[in-house]
């Protein structure tokens, strides 16, 4: 980690950016605010779809990038414009719904920002935590009469396919049998049971980094914060990795820094303490 200043800022969302509450804290909110006044340019990075960045307490004004998906997509919000995307194989998405389908394996096929699958799954996907379907779940998940019509004919879309195996013990069979059918998509496991799969590419670190390059950063100018598994690239390419209070040990064993949970404004701290200074000198956990 060098002490140059930094420009680009890659924030993970749920156990980052927001609370519990899916909320982003006004101390939070203040800290976005002075790192656009400082020149930062800010850039959600999340397995959430772009629908996602749209609903609830999640938009800021002051964050102009999205990467979404677990990186198939790099967004300029401003202007609602696609910078990269790595997508999966048609053919490949379709075997694998029918492999969940014939394995009672609950399942969402991401494109055009929202997650897709039959109505019989739909209805599981919104009985998944036995309690009211959340916000964000009724604002980025559609049922679909003929799911495997739908995925032929957003070719060249297919963001990720979201999986939520029967049970733990089942998941790294799973991730044989998934990688059987093509061995160059990514799994990412996030909240110890779903599997994300997403074609060769879509990683969020390799896709921050696609940012920099696109905006003209060096990795020593930018810095990045998470706190579950899917954020171990995104750590591992920032110039300055910065562990939520509340991130998996995996994550705070590899990271420069670490900075109080969701739940105390660790964000607002990475912020002021690790990036609205001009020279960062390094720092122990």
């Amino acid at each position: 980690m060098s002490g140059n200043r930094i420009r680009l800022l890659g924030l993970d969302i749920d156990g980052t950016l927001v609370n519990g509450r899916k909320e982003i804290t006004q101390p939070v909110r203040k800290a976005l605010r002075s790192a656009r006044e400082a020149g930062i340019s800010l850039a959600y990075v999340t397995g959430r779809p772009e629908a996602g960045l749209r609903c609830g307490c999640v938009p800021d004004p002051h964050i102009n990038y999205g990467i979404t998906s677990n990186g198939a997509i790099v967004w300029d919000c401003a202007k609602r414009q696609v910078i990269r995307k790595k997508c999966l194989n048609v053919g490949f998405s379709a075997a694998l719904v029918e492999y969940c389908l014939n394995n009672d394996m609950i399942y969402n096929v991401f494109w055009g920002g929202y997650g897709y699958c039959d109505a019989q799954t739909f209805h599981q996907v919104m009985d998944l935590r036995k309690k009211p379907p959340s916000h964000y779940m009724k604002a980025t998940r559609r049922p679909v009469r003929d799911i495997f019509a739908a995925i032929k004919s957003n070719q060249d879309e297919i963001e990720n396919i979201w999986i939520h195996p029967p049970c733990v013990s089942e998941i790294e069979t799973i991730k044989h049998q998934i990688i059987s059918l093509d061995r160059s998509v990514q799994i990412v496991v996030t909240d110890g049971i779903h599997l994300e799969v997403g074609a060769s590419g879509a990683d969020k670190g390799e896709a921050f980094l696609a940012l920099s390059e696109h905006l003209g950063y060096d990795r020593d100018e930018t810095a990045a914060v998470g706190d579950d598994l899917n954020d171990m690239g995104l750590l591992r390419a920032a110039g300055l990795s910065i562990a939520m209070g509340n991130a998996r040990m995996e994550l705070t064993a590899i990271c420069d820094a670490q900075v109080p949970d969701n739940e105390h404004d660790g964000v607002a701290e990475a912020i002021e303490r690790y990036c609205l200074r001009e020279s960062r000198p390094i720092y122990s956990l």
